[in-house]
């Protein structure tokens, strides 16, 4: 017979999300932006995008252009696989 302490490291194993889709409204604010990435580096969270999704970011970030663009090139090559 298996106890809890058996099944629920299973079932939480089973029940957990590998990937998720980030749209551009999950990369506001950059402190949240910043937890997505850092489950991804810690591969704790693989995450989707479109690059159409880091392009709005770059035009809607309140920002300079050249900063956006310097943290979505970051992100691109950061997360190539991704």
């Amino acid at each position: 017979m298996l106890g809890h302490s058996t099944i629920l490291p299973y079932l939480y194993l089973r029940s957990r999300v590998d990937r998720v889709f980030v749209d551009t409204n999950e990369l506001f604010p950059f402190t949240v932006m910043d937890l997505i990435l850092s489950l991804a580096e810690d591969r704790l969270l693989g995450f989707v995008w479109t690059d159409e999704v880091l392009t709005e970011w770059e035009r809607v970030r309140h920002r300079t252009s050249e900063s956006a663009a310097s943290v979505a090139t970051a992100i691109r090559t950061a997360f190539a696989d991704s």
